[in-house]
């Protein structure tokens, strides 16, 4: 697999409202890699503070805390986002769990 061949779908508006997403600390993003046909995966991104927040309120209500294509980056920004999408283009995208 060619560790370039990949499309990395932010929401819509998301350079308006880049920094709404980065002060709630998460973002859902949609990853197209390569292939006939490609593989496509949902990820979410977040923040290791909100990441933090999320896993106590779920804990509190159940007794596992578990999100499939998680990323933890140290902010929810474009630059961030796109650093960790190369660490694991780098990977062969190893360990995502594919739609």
């Amino acid at each position: 697999m060619s560790n370039d061949a990949y499309v990395l779908q932010f929401p819509p508006d998301y350079d308006t409202d880049e920094w709404i997403w980065t002060s709630k600390g998460y973002l859902p993003l949609e990853l197209e890699v390569g292939g006939t046909p490609p593989a496509r995966y949902s990820l979410t991104v977040f923040n290791p503070t909100r990441l933090a927040q999320d896993v106590d309120a779920e804990l509190a209500d159940n007794s596992v805390f578990h999100e499939p294509n998680l990323l933890v980056v140290p902010t929810v920004d474009r630059r961030s986002i796109q650093r960790a999408i190369e660490v694991l283009a780098n990977r062969d995208f190893r360990g995502l769990v594919p739609e």
